[in-house]
């Protein structure tokens, strides 16, 4: 798990690089044009406003990379809160599968249970049957001893 998370760093990384590249004015964008001094030169070679209008791309660029940087902690912390509630999601999943087996297992047990109890009844059956018949005989026996003409 490790040597995945150390790839999204990585690619965190390398697209943190793109959008910083992304973000750098071509010389000809509105941004770059709106920065040039009043006179509306853009010559910056040597002279004191061409510092000043280096400060201030630099300004404007730190406050866009800040936003930039903003939306992305947001993004990430929003993924992190998605990747947490996947792991609760996952554990209570996990759980509650664990419950359904542990009940299939008492199920199981409890259909092997009634099956033993049907064989039980089953032989409790045929032992009164064979405990009837023999006391039938019996009685038949005895009341042929004794002369009872109306036992047959």
């Amino acid at each position: 798990m490790l040597h995945n998370v150390d790839r999204e760093e990585l690619k965190d990384a390398e697209v943190d690089n793109a959008m910083s590249y992304a973000l750098l004015p071509s010389p000809n964008s509105a941004d770059s044009l709106s920065l040039r001094d009043e006179k509306g030169s853009d010559e910056c070679a040597g002279s004191a406003d061409g510092l000043t209008i280096g400060r201030h791309i630099r300004e404007e660029w730190r406050k866009r990379f800040s936003e930039v940087a903003k939306d992305r902690r947001s993004i990430l912390d929003r993924l992190r809160h998605c990747r947490n509630e996947r792991r609760i999601f996952n554990k209570m999943l996990e759980r509650d599968l664990d419950r359904s087996h542990q009940s299939a297992r008492k199920v199981g047990f409890l259909e092997a249970e009634v099956e033993t109890l049907k064989r039980d009844l089953e032989t409790i059956r045929k032992r009164i049957s064979i405990f009837e018949a023999k006391q039938h005989d019996r009685t038949k026996r005895s009341s042929r001893r004794l002369g009872d003409s109306n036992f047959s």
